[in-house]
């Protein structure tokens, strides 16, 4: 079952391929950095979260409903609540 018109991407296929890959990617790192101290988990855990959705909002929906990461992503794509000045 295919997912609803509004959901699906209306980038280029080879653009979603390079945003999925790349996804992938930044995927792995992030999750040896979870294990590894040196290596920044966060940071990669996000820019895959922002290549999947620009690749594929299946992959997004995939990603954030997670139940060991998605509550951690959905945090750090939320505003900063810091008041200004």
């Amino acid at each position: 079952m295919g997912l609803p018109v509004f959901l699906r991407s209306r980038r280029p296929r080879w653009q979603r391929v390079l945003f999925a890959a790349a996804g992938s990617l930044f995927l792995a790192l992030g999750l040896v950095g979870l294990v590894m101290p040196l290596l920044p988990g966060v940071v990669f855990l996000t820019l895959a979260a922002a290549c999947f959705s620009r690749a594929s909002t299946r992959f997004e929906i995939w990603l954030l409903t997670r139940s060991w990461l998605g509550p951690l992503l959905r945090r750090w794509q939320l505003p900063s609540r810091r008041a200004a000045g």
